[in-house]
């Protein structure tokens, strides 16, 4: 099943709202949230994080700099254009959350890095100047008792 941003963005609406479910301790955003405008990202994590504290949300974030060529991408094939960039994950703990973890393609996390062989470890850090500006997973906490 396929769902538009906008519908993803009322689901989550409604989830935070407490309509329809009483209890979570996942939220998971997988290419969903940097359709949506800023004002819309913000809110839906303040309000999940001050509605089920001590939940986790994991989700992928896009730094500005990538913008430039998703668009051009999206032009040419005719999709949505990206609205929310994020460039720093940490940024977002002021919405109520706690950043436990973040992870890119070129700097995966300590167990899953220690478990590759060394020569990718070892050009990990070098692909990172190329590579190392895409998509961000991070997975967050969100703090008890802290209200937006």
């Amino acid at each position: 099943m396929s769902r538009t941003p906008r519908e993803v963005a009322e689901l989550v609406r409604k989830m935070v709202a407490g309509e329809g479910i009483s209890f979570a301790d996942l939220f998971a955003a997988d290419g969903v949230l940097t359709y949506l405008r800023e004002e819309e990202v913000t809110g839906a994590l303040a309000r999940i994080a001050a509605r089920f504290p001590d939940s986790r949300l994991a989700f992928d974030t896009y730094p500005l700099a990538t913008f430039k060529w998703e668009h051009k991408m999206a032009a040419k094939r005719g999709l949505a254009l990206w609205q929310w960039p994020c460039d720093d994950p940490r940024t977002l703990e002021r919405l109520g959350l706690r950043l436990l973890e973040s992870a890119r393609v070129t700097r995966p996390p300590a167990g899953f890095r220690a478990e590759l062989p060394a020569r990718y470890r070892y050009l990990l850090p070098l692909a990172d100047p190329i590579l190392g500006q895409g998509v961000t997973l991070s997975l967050f906490r969100a703090a008890p008792g802290h209200s937006s």
